[in-house]
């Protein structure tokens, strides 16, 4: 009963209860999903994807004349792709370390394949594992096996390997398995919210793609089949066998064919997530270090020097809810991938952080951040352990700092290099004798780096720098 103005009273009719419970109802519902569907990214599914030993330059969406690419293609015009893309280091096991730890190897102490990750670094899958995500792991080397610690905060790691044998460099599985048993994995998973890392290894030498990815780009099959010789290949790498220029093309057609056999694969593992119950889910895809494949005279291998060829890396990431179809030209970092998802699923957080969220520049295309110092290592040869020296008779450690146009390398050798990124992005004219004082400045800020000195989390340049730089005419 209720009471009216008049002192009347009045019984709603039943039908009107109807329509006042089901506007009620209705409107309830309106506010919920307006809600869930202002909010839904803060919950997504994650998954990394992340491809060894593979070249930004040579994925045809980063402007490669060859189309190798066509999935990772089609990725990056659903989402963004990062232009200037700077690894830590380039070696798989201690760039991973960096990704999953957002830390410079300077600070998690993995340099060198073979190592154990320390404890003292939470990582990215623990972190995600705490706040209620489901985690899995499908790794395609023996670089990235479970005694290695990377494993840490995965629930599910598989890190077996079908495809292996004694030679040491084989140890590895193709995309083809990777990708299968990674979909198995998910349509098992789907109801849950969970974090998947799925790790590629095929464009990592051997350079032996199946058929016909073998001779994909090949215009001269016939010719320096010695590729597909393991022993004669790895002659070549460690004796520095010389190769006419056909046969220097040769081996790059191959490493494109392994790159194409992958995305084929990838395309199948990215199809997974454009079914309606996997929509809601950000897509990370990047590479742990490139690769040489001539330049500086340095042939098929990685890991001894800091040029362009060993550290720039490709970077995409991709979720509905964020712009698509979009270039970011501001240099960027691979320690930078951590933060960004912690950034995108609303986690604090961890302290000491080298890397900073990225979504800032998701929504800021035109932005160019040449302030921000991009650091990379290589620990070239171990003196403890001269078999693992460089087989080009270089030793002792690497340091770089890049700052968007300049590239400083320290060198502890005192053949330390300068270039100008803008003018020279092949690294060919080494300014430090013409350019004393900028080497000077960006010398003493690596060595605070590696000495302990620096601010852990924060890379820009100070304002004292800022002004020297500035009346310098560099930024």
């Amino acid at each position: 009963m209720f009471k009216i103005k008049e002192g009347k009273s009045y019984i709603m009719r039943p039908t009107k209860i109807i329509v006042f419970l089901v506007v009620l109802i209705f409107s309830a519902s309106f506010i919920l999903y307006l809600y869930y569907f202002k909010n839904r990214h803060q919950n997504p599914n994650i998954i990394l994807i992340t491809v060894d030993t593979l070249r930004a330059d040579h994925l045809s969406s980063y402007g490669y004349q060859r189309a190798t690419t066509p999935h990772i293609d089609q990725l990056a015009e659903d989402g963004t792709l990062f232009l200037h893309t700077i690894a830590q280091i380039p070696e798989t096991l201690p760039s991973f370390c960096s990704i999953m730890t957002s830390s410079y190897p300077i600070d998690h102490g993995v340099r060198k394949n073979g190592y154990k990750l320390s404890t003292d670094k939470k990582t990215l899958a623990e972190t995600l594992q705490d706040n209620g995500y489901t985690t899995a792991a499908f790794v395609s080397s023996c670089m990235l096996d479970s005694s290695t610690g990377i494993d840490r905060g995965f629930q599910f790691y598989d890190d077996t390997l079908p495809d292996a044998f004694l030679h040491l460099a084989s140890c590895q599985r193709t995309a083809e398995k990777t990708t299968k048993s990674a979909i198995r994995w998910i349509e098992s998973n789907a109801e849950k919210k969970f974090f998947l890392w799925v790790h590629y290894n095929d464009p990592h030498s051997l350079y032996n793609p199946p058929s016909p990815f073998d001779l994909m780009f090949s215009k001269h099959p016939d010719d320096n089949k010695m590729a597909s010789n393991v022993d004669l290949f790895f002659r070549i790498i460690k004796n520095r066998i010389k190769l006419n220029e056909l046969g220097v093309q040769y081996m790059i057609d191959r490493y494109d064919g392994e790159i194409a056999f992958m995305d084929m694969h990838l395309g199948r593992l990215l199809e997974k997530f454009k079914e309606p119950g996997l929509k809601n889910t950000i897509i990370v895809f990047t590479s742990d270090h490139g690769e040489s494949l001539g330049e500086h005279k340095y042939f098929f291998d990685h890991g001894d020097f800091l040029y362009e060829d060993q550290i720039k890396v490709p970077l995409i990431i991709s979720h509905p809810k964020l712009p698509k179809n979009q270039i970011v030209r501001s240099q960027v970092e691979s320690v930078d991938i951590m933060p960004t998802i912690f950034d995108f699923i609303k986690v604090a957080t961890e302290a000491n952080l080298r890397g900073r969220s990225l979504l800032p520049l998701l929504y800021n295309e035109d932005e160019i951040d040449f302030e921000k110092f991009a650091f990379s290592e290589s620990d070239i040869c171990q003196e403890s352990s001269p078999r693992l020296c460089s087989p080009i008779g270089i030793q002792g450690k690497l340091y770089s700092l890049r700052t968007g146009k300049w590239k400083y390398i320290l060198d502890k050798n005192d053949q330390s290099e300068l270039y100008n990124l803008l003018e020279d992005p092949l690294e060919m004219q080494n300014l430090i004798d013409e350019e004393k004082e900028l080497a000077g400045l960006l010398d003493a800020r690596i060595k605070s780096l590696i000495d302990g000195k620096g601010d852990k989390g924060e890379q820009s340049l100070s304002e004292e720098t800022k002004e020297k730089l500035k009346s310098l005419g560099y930024l």
